[in-house]
Formats: C-alpha cells, structure tokens, sequence
C-alpha cells in the first residue's frame, strides 16, 4: 500500500511539474475551420453545378472503389487448380471461405 501512495504522490508531482505547451502549435483553431466553410458555401452558391458534379465523380470514384474491394467476395471465377484440400463444395460456394482458399500457395 505504500508502494501505491508513493507512485501516486510521484505521478501528481510530475504532472504539476509538466511544463504547459503552446496551444497555438497543437491544432488550428476553430476561426480556420469556419472560414473555410463559408467559403465553400459561397462558391457553392455562386456555382451549384460544379458542387453537384462534383458530388457525382465522389459518388462515382466511391462506388468503383467499393466493387474493386468487394470483388474477390463476389467473384465467380473458378480456377483451373484442383487440390485434394479443398474437395469440400464450401471451398466454392462460400465467397469468405473461397478467399481463404485463394491465399493458398498451388
């Protein structure tokens, strides 16, 4: 038990003792943050067109990085290989299975 007063009375001096950063040097402010946004609501306003299609190439450029990461779930490729070790129709069916079993090594 006086091994935990003595480790406590320690931690509460080095933090008493700690010496204080410069806030300015840990994050930008919340002034940047607003500007920035109204700046992009007022180039919004003045082009909504360009916002909006630029929403759409986001959307776009989304979708396609959701099918590239989802494709080996959802590929039906069968391979040429046949190994004794995956005779088991879940090997095949199974699109998480199917994945472990394209990590092994023919």
């Amino acid at each position: 038990m006086l091994n935990l007063d003595a480790l406590s009375n320690r931690l509460a001096r080095a933090i008493s003792q700690a010496k204080l950063t410069n806030a300015a040097l840990n994050a930008p402010n919340a002034d940047i943050f607003q500007r920035a946004a109204l700046s992009y609501w007022a180039r919004t306003l003045q082009d909504p067109m360009q916002a909006i299609t630029q929403q759409i190439g986001f959307l776009n450029q989304t979708g396609r990085n959701i099918a590239e990461a989802f494709h080996p779930f959802v590929s039906t490729n069968q391979d040429q290989h046949t190994d004794r070790r995956f005779t088991n129709n879940a090997w095949a069916s199974n699109s998480l299975i199917r994945l472990l079993k394209e990590q092994y090594p023919y």
